[in-house]
């Protein structure tokens, strides 16, 4: 059959149609609608207001009586009253209707007439009859919109009311019915005066197909992309075709919202509609990211693991990733590291604060789904950890833990042979942990490889380093170790505490230091792979908030991650975005064993993939749930008790101050829907169970400031 179809566009548009074409060997399917239509968006239009029914009530916006009933003639029925009565209707596309009103005054016998607009036109008056009659009103195009419309009725006269028993629209809509999938045909069937609409991210070369269009009924298909800042590219087709390719992407991935609709040309059927077999979007296997270059001598089989942790460490105050002080260097035994290792410039937090996040550093699993985010929450025994994994594998498995946030009563243990709590004078400095893992070290009886996990906890509150470091960066703040969450911050406060912040960061890089030159005198660096890590940053009222656990902007989530291969000695820096999730991969990955089916993340190694990543950070902690997502430029936050969020772009607005929600709707939108699929439960998710806190534990967090 002959095709007819329209094309509308202001921009150079690629559209194929053609026929006997399949998926070529270059492309694969990136998005199946018949899969995914129970989370797309779906929009029946405004047949009839069916009073009764409960979407009838959200209909009726204002101005109106509950819903009564007629004894006589059977009849559902309900009273305008007031001066006003609106009614809201959706439309999914501005067209020439026609409305049908049936109703009369109440009492009968007295005059009533009612005057008719839409959005805001006028459109006529009548006169209402004491008959029981229909009235038909011509709504022209030029009045409607696509989306919400509104319907005033205003009244006068002397009637007390009007009871309205039919409110209704001749669209050509037989019925208003939602779009389905038929599985026995592999088809989504959209009845005439429905739509279907999906924001996400475009792969490049992206194209909409289809096996076949078979429109039933007279009306036609419109697809529609739409992208910030660009104009609509539409397709339409009013008559039944075979693989039909609407092609659309560019050359980069690139956000959109796809709609399909199906338009009603005069009145039809109940079963008329437009069926789409097999609809899908394909796109080029383009793979994203750097494979790691070989920068590594040769090395003995099975390294070390040692991932080295500095609580509260934001990535913006270490010299490697461009912080300076006129001091001089806050960081140089990092930034010397740094210069051996491969640096990630973009690397954030999956939460803002410590237990949640070491749990996703163990387990592979975002926040949401280790459900380890509250102060009892503890981990659930039957999750598989990366120390388990590797003491499957053979290796011993030790860990010496600073923040008691982090101790093995919230189940952060598991799979550890040594898991050792540093206690004494609260909190513990870095240079007592260097002193723990060399008396183990020294103790050591075989010769397997192993994990060593380290956390320190100096740039914690209470910000309190050694004199000489005190001395060297905040001089004259001998008195003050924390401010009271409650305080008003008094002129110089900030500095002052931001003094005191990086003269532990100075004091946790020489104990840093330290550590890395015994494990050289050992003979245990230069072939085991290091990463240097933080669990989450801290805020210094950028955003109204001191410390951590309150907010997902950058101060707060933006944390180093630097990699030591086995065996590297050259430096290199990465672009790529990096989180905390993808460390057991990364791990398990360099040591070719297995992942288990939870891990979430990547192998940062080789970080080919489909599409660019995409960071979620989760924090249910103090206030309201906040979530986050990031990719490449734009992050979209979201506070879900407020039903509010924010789009920013954190390249030419670093400080995240500005909202572009307005401005980038389309990005907005497929961020949101990346975030929605991120929070589906997925069959492996945990339920968190709840730890004791006793007496002595109770006072370590409160010293740590988690305990108000």
């Amino acid at each position: 059959m002959q095709s007819v179809f329209r094309f509308y566009r202001l921009a150079v548009l690629l559209i194929a149609l053609f026929l006997g074409c399949g998926p070529s060997e270059e492309q694969v399917l990136f998005l199946d609608l018949l899969a995914d239509l129970p989370a797309l968006e779906k929009t029946v239009e405004t047949r009839t207001v069916d009073f009764g029914s409960t979407e009838a009530r959200s209909q009726l916006h204002r101005g109106f009586t509950k819903f009564l009933w007629d004894m006589n003639r059977e009849l559902p029925f309900v009273r305008g009253e007031g001066r006003r009565s609106v009614v809201r209707f959706a439309l999914l596309e501005a067209r020439d209707l026609e409305l049908v009103l049936r109703g009369r005054p109440v009492p009968k016998s007295a005059p009533a007439q009612v005057e008719i607009a839409v959005n805001a036109k006028v459109l006529r008056k009548i006169e209402l009859k004491p008959k029981f009659r229909r009235y038909r009103i011509k709504l022209p195009a030029s009045a409607l919109r696509r989306g919400e419309n509104r319907l005033y009725l205003t009244y006068s006269g002397q009637a007390d009311a009007v009871a309205w028993y039919e409110i209704g629209l001749l669209s050509g809509v037989a019925s208003a019915r939602p779009p389905a999938v038929i599985q026995s045909s592999r088809s989504l069937f959209l009845p005439f005066g429905s739509q279907v609409t999906v924001p996400f991210f475009a792969p490049p070369g992206a194209e909409l197909r289809f096996d076949e269009i078979s429109v039933r009924g007279a009306g036609l298909l419109k697809v529609q992309v739409r992208r910030d800042g660009a104009p609509d590219e539409t397709y339409e087709q009013a008559e039944s075709i075979e693989d039909a390719v609407f092609a659309f992407g560019g050359e980069d991935w690139t956000a959109v919202r796809l709609t399909l609709t199906a338009l009603p040309g005069s009145a039809g059927g109940e079963r008329d509609g437009i069926s789409l077999v097999e609809p899908g979007v394909w796109g080029a296997e383009r793979f994203f990211g750097a494979v790691k270059e070989d920068l590594s001598e040769d090395t003995e089989a099975r390294p070390n693991v040692i991932i080295y942790l500095v609580d509260t460490l934001r990535a913006d105050h270490l010299g490697c990733y461009g912080y300076e002080r006129p001091e001089g260097p806050i960081s140089p035994r990092i930034d010397e590291f740094a210069a051996q290792a491969t640096l990630f410039e973009n690397s954030v937090a999956n939460t803002s604060w410590t237990r949640p996040a070491v749990a996703t550093i163990f387990t592979g699993m975002w926040p949401a789904a280790h459900q380890v985010n509250r102060t009892k929450d503890q981990l659930a025994p039957q999750t598989t950890t990366l120390a388990e994994v590797l003491q499957e594998a053979g290796y011993e498995t030790v860990g010496f833990i600073a923040n008691p946030n982090a101790w093995r009563r919230f189940g952060l243990g598991q799979g550890f042979d040594v898991y050792q709590h540093i206690t004494g004078d609260y909190p513990p400095s870095s240079r007592r942990i260097n002193s723990s893992v060399a008396e183990w070290l020294d103790g050591r009886q075989d010769d397997k490889p192993f994990l060593l996990y380290v956390h320190t906890v100096d740039p914690h509150d209470p910000y309190n380093p050694p004199p000489e470091f005190r001395e060297r960066f905040a001089p004259g703040t001998e008195e003050l170790l924390a401010l009271p969450k409650k305080e008003r911050w008094r002129v110089g406060y900030r500095d002052d505490l931001v003094n005191l912040y990086d003269g532990e960061i100075a004091h946790n890089d020489e104990s840093f230091g330290l550590f890395v030159d015994d494990l050289e005198a050992r003979g245990l660096w230069r072939d085991s792979i290091v990463i240097f890590v933080s669990d989450h940053g801290e805020e210094f009222q950028e955003h109204g908030s001191w410390t951590h656990g309150r907010k997902l902007f950058s101060e707060s989530i933006r944390v180093p991650l630097i990699i030591k291969w086995p065996g590297q000695s050259q430096g290199q820096r990465r672009a790529d975005l990096a989180q905390q999730i993808d460390i057991p991969s990364t791990v398990l990955s360099e040591l070719a064993l297995p992942w288990p089916g939870a891990f979430e993340g990547r192998d940062l190694a080789v970080s080919a993939a489909a599409a660019p990543p995409t960071s979620f950070a989760y924090l249910n902690y103090y206030g309201p749930l906040q979530l986050s997502a990031l990719r490449d430029d734009w992050k979209l936050m979201v506070q879900v008790k407020r039903q509010s969020s924010w789009l920013l772009d954190v390249e030419s607005d670093p400080a995240e101050t500005i909202d572009q929600a307005l401005d980038h709707p389309v990005m907005s939108d497929a961020l949101d829907a990346l975030l929605e699929e991120a929070l589906s439960p997925k069959p492996y998710w945990l339920r968190a169970g709840e730890a004791e806190i006793d007496a002595k534990l109770e006072e370590q967090l409160r010293a740590l400031g988690y305990l108000d």
